[in-house]
């Protein structure tokens, strides 16, 4: 399966436990930096502050030529709505998630969408497993756009093209390559570093490929 159709099987809507949940957003990392990583398509937590909707046309295209990388370059929190819904995300992402304590060190990095206000974001993130001494690096792939009242909102299901093209063009930037290649550098460091954390991630991910949830 190449690249671009794993990216495009992961913008699927995905029904999944927190449990599997977990794992997607943590332990299959490597597997979403192959691929060339995903917008996250997680259940959101029941109590969550983040505005969850599903994309509604009509939208206004920006202007800009966006997929070009020095017109839209990799921009390191410097949206503060942005940021925070962004680390809300993350915070009762990790409530509800049954093996995870905490996401920390939430560093967020912004491009462009394709519709005035809205963006996409690429969130490095290091969780902490309970139980687990050393954190594990992530990179998580979300779209937030504003809403009909002007909220700025994060889009749990992505089905609009121009969202999933842009997002593939967006991949092959490279500054976006280098902070998934940064995150991988790091995975890998950390996963080599720690046998407990070696084994928690393989049965972790023995359980998933053995879920009937699968």
């Amino acid at each position: 399966m190449s690249g671009s159709e794993k990216t495009r099987d992961c913008f699927c809507e995905c029904k999944i436990t927190h449990k599997k949940r977990m794992f997607f957003v943590g332990f299959f990392i490597i597997g979403a930096i192959a691929a060339g990583q995903a917008l996250t398509n997680e259940k959101m937590p029941e109590e969550t502050k983040v505005i969850v909707q599903e994309v509604v046309n009509p939208h206004i295209l920006r202007k800009v030529q966006i997929a070009q990388e020095e017109i839209n370059p990799l921009l390191h929190e410097v949206y503060t709505e942005v940021d925070e819904v962004v680390e809300e995300y993350y915070r009762e992402l990790a409530k509800e998630a049954k093996f995870v304590e905490c996401y920390d060190d939430v560093s967020i990095y912004t491009k462009l969408g394709p519709y005035e206000h809205s963006y996409i974001v690429f969130a490095y993130y290091e969780m902490k497993i309970k139980d687990i001494n050393t954190k594990i690096p992530g990179l998580g792939t979300l779209y937030l756009e504003e809403d009909g009242k002007g909220e700025l909102s994060l889009i749990r299901h992505v089905k609009d093209e121009n969202v999933n093209v842009l997002v593939r063009e967006l991949m092959q930037h490279q500054d976006v390559q280098a902070l998934t290649a940064l995150v991988k550098e790091r995975y890998t460091a950390a996963f080599d570093s720690d046998i407990a954390l070696r084994e928690a991630v393989r049965d972790l991910r023995k359980a998933y490929e053995t879920s009937p949830l699968r």
